[in-house]
């Protein structure tokens, strides 16, 4: 098993006037993700989504449960950033907007390689070129790229230290519905061709389906259900037949 969550929970502590109160994110967040799986989790604004993500990908930590990635702690430093990668849904405050196309995707080449000037320049244009992006935009900045171009950018950087897992958080749901199926295209090409696992996470059904195999359903800070796509009308939870009911 590529990435094993188990019992995963966390807590925020908020302020309200003089009191401060403690608030569930997740609640014993559990699942499974195969190797070469395209797996989805689906819910509403709000539910913990995005904090998985963030303990996932080692941003943040849980209070209590594993994450685990090719049976080894997410935790250990080196093994995260070689085998892990992630793609939020806003470009915007994922990259530094004063650093151009070229500092973006070598960024993390640089973190972990020494690569002559040259040399760095030649795996940035390959990169470009892998999610159809000519290398002459190396030397642009975020405010000068298409919505559909910047998460090709951000897809390239994720790509950059091949991993073996990316986090697609949101990833597609800032763009315009052809460039999302172009996007999610292009993710499924890369798939095969590297040899990709995908995490999912989007509050968008119909793109889940069109994207995944296997599909969380994720309300109030915990997983509810789950399914394949093609039993996706077995599902029984109420949750999850009434996102389903609310499309189909």
């Amino acid at each position: 098993m590529l990435l094993q969550v188990e019992g995963v929970c966390k807590t925020y502590t908020q302020s309200k006037g003089w009191r401060r109160q403690k608030q569930t994110v997740l609640n014993n967040v559990s699942f499974n993700l195969a190797k070469g799986e395209s797996l989805g989790l689906v819910g509403e604004s709000g539910s913990g989504k995005s904090t998985l993500a963030r303990i996932i990908s080692g941003i943040e930590k849980p209070d209590s449960g594993s994450v685990l990635l090719n049976g080894k702690s997410l935790y250990q430093r080196q093994h995260r950033y070689q085998k892990l990668s992630i793609v939020f849904q806003d470009y915007t405050t994922s990259v530094n907007p004063t650093m151009t196309v070229f500092a973006t995707i070598s960024e993390p080449l640089s973190q972990h390689n020494y690569l002559p000037p040259l040399l760095m320049r030649d795996q940035v244009a390959g990169l470009l070129q892998k999610v159809g992006l000519s290398p002459d935009l190396m030397g642009r900045y975020p405010h000068e790229l298409s919505g559909g171009q910047a998460q090709r950018v951000c897809i390239a950087r994720a790509l950059a230290t091949h991993p073996a897992l990316i986090i697609l958080d949101e990833a597609v749901s800032s763009l315009d519905i052809p460039t999302q199926v172009q996007v999610l295209d292009l993710l499924e090409e890369l798939k095969q061709e590297f040899d990709l696992s995908y995490f999912f996470i989007t509050h968008n059904i119909q793109t889940l389906c069109y994207f995944c195999q296997r599909v969380l359903f994720f309300k109030q800070n915990a997983i509810v259900a789950q399914s394949t796509v093609k039993d996706l009308h077995s599902v029984k939870h109420p949750y999850a037949q009434a996102l389903l009911n609310s499309v189909f």
